[in-house]
């Protein structure tokens, strides 16, 4: 996770949290050996941040898109004016990307920051 991200958005948290629970899950569920990455990194473009969210497996069917958790969570993904993509590379493995727009709250600072203030 990006300790740059900002500490405190605007945004449904209920939300992203089930995105991030439903890929988990079918990433954990379907690995038998290798490995399951979760990334959490940002840009920012104004008083807005775009929030990227990776979540790979060493996995490389995600074609079959049929599972309920995918259209779940891209259902909530809509919802949020974010999308929801597939990742396919044999050398990297397989997963999804998901950007959800998320507006900084006034006064955030970024967690790295909030550590030194200590």
């Amino acid at each position: 996770i990006n300790p740059l991200i900002p500490n405190e958005m605007i945004g449904d948290q209920v939300k992203i949290r089930q995105v991030m629970i439903n890929l988990l899950n079918d990433a954990l569920m379907e690995i038998e050996d290798g490995f399951v990455i979760l990334r959490v990194d940002y840009k920012q473009v104004k008083d807005e941040v775009l929030l990227n969210i990776d979540i790979m497996d060493n996995n490389y069917n995600k074609d079959d898109m049929k599972k309920g958790n995918y259209y779940i969570c891209k259902e909530l993904c809509e919802c949020m004016n974010g999308t929801i993509s597939t990742i396919n590379d044999y050398a990297r493995g397989s997963g999804f990307t998901v950007t959800l727009p998320q507006k900084i709250a006034p006064g955030s600072i970024a967690y790295e920051e909030a550590i030194w203030k200590k």
